[in-house]
């Protein structure tokens, strides 16, 4: 399995490649007022309007200097997440992924296993249960209410 590596935090995680659309230099992100908690606002990004999504603010870690945006898909949605700085894309063997230990899987879903490459751990994420449902709904709302207003 491919993955592409970034760090937040001073910690290493990592997004399948498959979910990965494209990577972005951090840009201007558009603030919109009553969004989510998780959600920094909208940006354009190849003539579509994205929500941008606060990996730090989701894991509880303040402020963090952000240098690039990683677009995945999820649920057919295109989203934006900031992540500190993109480092590379690896090949991880199935045999180097481990489970994440049940204490931590079981408050933190998105987590469910950890890569171990090159004597470096890689805290996978799982793009899909990144989101909770209401999270989706908001943002689904946000990408129908941009694209109308882009239409007007």
């Amino acid at each position: 399995m491919q993955v592409l590596t970034f760090s937040l935090n001073s910690i290493d995680f990592g997004i399948p490649l498959d979910d990965v659309n494209s990577i972005e230099v951090c840009t201007r992100v558009i603030n919109i007022p009553g969004a989510p908690p998780n959600i920094r606002g909208i940006m354009r990004l190849h003539g579509s309007i994205v929500p941008v999504y606060s990996l730090a603010a989701k894991f509880a870690y303040g402020d963090q200097k952000i240098e690039n945006i990683v677009a995945v898909g999820m649920g057919g949605m295109k989203i934006g997440l900031e992540v500190g700085k993109v480092k590379q894309i690896l090949e991880v063997e199935s045999r180097d992924i481990i489970p994440m230990p049940q204490i931590m899987n079981a408050t933190q879903n998105w987590f469910h296993d950890v890569a171990s490459c090159k004597k470096e751990l890689i805290v996978l994420i799982s793009v899909e249960d990144l989101f909770t449902l209401e999270e989706r709904q908001s943002i689904r709302k946000m990408i129908e209410d941009s694209s109308k207003n882009e239409g007007e």
